[in-house]
Formats: C-alpha cells, structure tokens, sequence
C-alpha cells in the first residue's frame, strides 16, 4: 500500500490541532480521573444530619470510596501533579473554618471550598507518610505565601510523629497569627489521632512544651480553634494543674452552647487521667449547669456533663483511659 506523504503530513497537523483543542479545554483523561476519584473520597455529602448513611446511596458511596482510596494509594507519585495544581487552585484559610448562615449568596462558593479541601486531605492521609513527604516543598510554598495554608498544615500533620515538632515550630515561629491558629488546630489534631490510634503518648518536656503554645489559643475568637486546642491541651499536658485553670477561664467566658460542650468533656477527659481532683472545678461547674440556654436538648446535656464531672471527684483511684497506657510509644 501507497503511504501518501502530503496526506500523512496533513493528518499529523489536524492530530496535533486536535490535541491542543482537547488538552486546552481541559480533557486529559488522567487529569478527569484524578479529580473523579477526588470527588468518591468525599463522603459528607453522603451524610445524614444525624451521621449516618443515607441508605443505598450510602453504602453505594462507600463502596466507590473504598475503590478509589485503593486506586489513589496504587497511583502513589502519579497523582502528584494534579494534586500540586488543586493544591494551589483556591484558598483554604481560617476565614475558611467558619460559615456565616446570613450570607447565603456565599453558601455555594464555601460549600465547594469545603468540598476540595476534604477531597485533598483525604488524599494526603491515603498517600501516607512517605508519599505526603514528598509533597512537603509544596506545603511550605503554601505557607510562605499565606495561600491555602489550611490544606497544607492538614497536609503536614499527616506525616504523623515527625510532624508534631514540625507543627510546633511553625506554631512558635510564622509570623502570620492565622496560620499559627490553624497550626495549633492541626497540632492538636494529630495528638489524638495518634494517641487513639497509635497508644502513643509524648515525651513530658515536648508535652509541656505543646501545652504552653495551645493554652493561649482557649481564648481565639474563632469557635473551631478553641474546640480543637482544649482537645489538644487535653491530650499533650503532664499535669492536671497546668491545664484545668486555663480551662475553666474558658468555660467561665464561653457562649457558644456547643463549644462548651465539647471543652466540659475534654475537661472531664483530664480528670480522668490525672487522678488529683481540682477544688475550683466545683463553683464553675456548678455556675455552668445552672445557667440558661437556648438550646433545651444542649441545656439538658450540658447538665448532665456537669453532673457527671462534679461526681468524679468521688471516684478514687480512677482508671486511667487506655490510650494514656504507660505500654504505648513515646514521642520524644
């Protein structure tokens, strides 16, 4: 058969013209696969309000993200490119951590935002500790240039124990007050993750250390900073003494009925761990329950956490909780 030269040079061109139209408007088949197995790693917004799954599309949804969790980890370095480029695609800030319900213009813009950022720390948690290391230049330029430094701290507190000084340096050092918050959100993150998970406790003089730069962070303007830090706090200090008056300050000044659900339970977490049974905790506790709240369902439950906690004092000696096992690791 006759290969026509002209007619060959002529389909090379209207190959190459096509190529460029398809790559220019975005249809590379690997970037589309990444981002469709971004969105299966999402699983919100297969969420009941009350946490569970909604039926077969939940449990269809799980399946998928099953599937793509396995797909992603076997990509591995692969998938790096497009992660880099949805990495610096928005902007993940502090501002990012709170929702304003009055500006429903926005609702959509920050539901999306939301939506990418759990996608790529599911990602970067998937990829594990080795593979999110080599994403840590990325990281740092997010950082450097105060652009999307809520995914990137999410990002660093993955590389697991390695990170908890890494965090705590950039809580002790970055200049910028917004992202040493979010430093201190995603420090405290990783002491309980690895605690639950890992029976991992850390060594007493980094202990204190972490305590000493979360405590002034009970008082952020921000609801979700100080919900995270008073977990944090909780997990990281080596004496009851130094953490229960910064925490009951902030229970006394807290407004928010469900910040300060979560700050009495993480109060009553360090009772249980450190067997000494603070006397202040009484007046405040019992000024606690007595207030009135909007909320009936939260005022019931805020009651009965105080409750709980004012009768602990009782209990002598208390058992340890088993992740605080003195068989765990220590990170030193």
């Amino acid at each position: 058969m006759t290969i026509n030269i002209k007619n060959l040079s002529l389909l090379l061109i209207a190959g190459t013209l096509l190529f460029q139209v398809f790559s220019q408007a975005g249809c590379s088949p690997k970037k589309d696969h990444v981002a469709e197995l971004l969105e299966k790693l999402d699983l919100m917004k297969d969420f009941n309000q009350d946490g569970s799954y909604n039926g077969k599309e939940g449990n269809h949804a799980m399946e998928n993200y099953q599937l793509a969790r396995k797909e992603l980890k076997e990509m591995g370095t692969n998938s790096f490119p497009f992660l880099i480029k949805e990495l610096n695609s928005f902007t993940y800030d502090l501002d990012s951590f709170i929702y304003d319900p009055n500006r429903e213009k926005n609702r959509e813009a920050w539901e999306k935002k939301c939506a990418k950022y759990r996608q790529l720390t599911t990602a970067f948690s998937i990829l594990g500790t080795n593979l999110t290391s080599m994403l840590l230049p990325e990281f740092e330029s997010c950082l450097y240039t105060n652009k999307n430094y809520g995914c990137a701290l999410s990002g660093i507190s993955t590389l697991g124990e390695p990170a908890t000084r890494y965090l705590l340096d950039i809580l002790s050092t970055n200049n910028s007050s917004d992202i040493r918050s979010v430093a201190a959100c995603e420090l405290s993150n990783l002491g309980v993750t690895l605690n639950i998970r890992d029976k991992i406790v850390v060594d007493p003089k980094l202990g204190e250390a972490i305590t000493e730069k979360l405590i002034p962070y009970l008082k952020s303007p921000n609801a979700f900073v100080r919900v995270r830090v008073a977990s944090g706090i909780a997990i990281y200090c080596q004496d009851a003494k130094s953490a229960i008056q910064p925490m009951l300050e902030c229970l006394k000044d807290e407004k928010n009925e469900e910040v300060l659900v979560e700050i009495i339970k993480w109060t009553s977490y360090i009772q249980d761990y450190f067997k000494e049974y603070d006397p202040q905790i009484d007046a405040v506790v019992k000024e606690i329950s007595e207030r009135q709240y909007e909320s009936e369902a939260k005022a019931r439950w805020i009651k009965k956490l105080c409750t709980d906690l004012l009768e602990r004092k009782a209990e002598s000696p208390r058992k340890k909780p088993e992740s605080h096992s003195n068989n765990g690791e220590t990170i030193k």
